[in-house]
């Protein structure tokens, strides 16, 4: 008889169990929580680099019927040296490693900030190339092939290996719809379409996390610095002004790889509240995004 108890009691436990964990995944803070110890385990080192890999080249054409026509562009260089980039293509490999003008360039998106960044792949007499590494201060980690140096994504520094210290330059760079492209660069050529789901969508749009990422205060990882004057999820332009004083305005809108574009300054970025105070802290913000 209690031979027969046991058995029950051991088959019945796990499947509360199981059950019980599948209840659970359906409530998004249980979801979020778990992802979060992840990362506090040091989980976006073994992530990233499984979830994304760098895209090496690509072609660049003049025809833009192979994407929709709301999606977004990171756009670089002048007339026909023009370049435009779709994120929802970028956003599944964070990196692009190019070539323009004969200097190498790396094109990056954070898929946690949004920020998408342009970067001359110099630095020290090295010609570098990236691939993604991990997360941290909810930001991507980039990796260079060449020293094996970590590089922030948001600022272009490195913060480990033998390039530490070494500051990569920005190249101007917008954000804006495909068509405004075609507008504004009517000899700019655009990354040739994959004629896959990358073309239409981004991998944040069917994570069960990611997905809720704009709409929830929620973050990956502690912040290490935190600015109650604007929420978190807060869609900002961050620029420097003459002096390298750190300034910020609020936008009104929220855009996504496919959505409505802002014209922004040369030298800004489009991200977060959360992620444009992370790294400037001493912020002006200013209650107007024109200028």
């Amino acid at each position: 008889m209690k031979g027969k108890l046991f058995r029950r009691r051991a088959f019945w436990i796990p499947v509360a169990a199981l059950c019980t964990s599948s209840l659970l995944y359906l409530w998004l803070p249980y979801r979020v929580g778990v992802v979060q110890v992840f990362f506090k385990l040091g989980g976006s080192r073994l992530q990233v680099p499984a979830e994304y890999s760098a895209l090496n080249g690509g072609e660049f054409v003049a025809d833009r019927s192979g994407y929709p026509a709301d999606v977004q562009v990171l756009a670089f260089g002048a007339g026909s040296q023009a370049r435009g980039v779709p994120l929802t293509r970028l956003a599944w490999h964070l990196i692009m490693n190019e070539r323009q003008g004969g200097n190498s360039i790396a094109v990056t998106l954070c898929a946690v900030t949004d920020a998408a960044i342009v970067y001359r792949s110099q630095c020290r007499g090295h010609a570098l190339t990236f691939e993604p590494a991990r997360v941290a201060r909810n930001n991507l980690v980039m990796r260079d092939r060449e020293t094996r140096s970590d590089w922030q994504q948001f600022t272009g520094e490195a913060i480990s290996g033998p390039l530490r210290g070494c500051q990569l330059e920005r190249v101007p760079a917008a954000r804006m719809s495909i068509e405004e492209f075609g507008r504004r660069f009517h000899e700019g050529e655009i990354l040739k379409a994959s004629q896959s789901e990358q073309d239409k969508s981004a991998p944040n749009d069917q994570c069960p996390v990611m997905s809720h990422f704009a709409q929830e205060p929620f973050l990956l990882e502690t912040p290490g610095h935190e600015d109650p004057r604007l929420p978190r999820k807060q869609r900002v332009q961050g620029w420097w002004a003459p002096g390298g004083r750190p300034m910020a305005c609020a936008r009104g809108t929220v855009p996504s790889p496919s959505g409505a574009s802002w014209g922004v300054r040369d030298e800004s970025i489009d991200c977060y509240w959360f992620a444009w105070v992370e790294f400037h802290p001493d912020t002006l913000l200013t209650s107007s995004c024109d200028g």
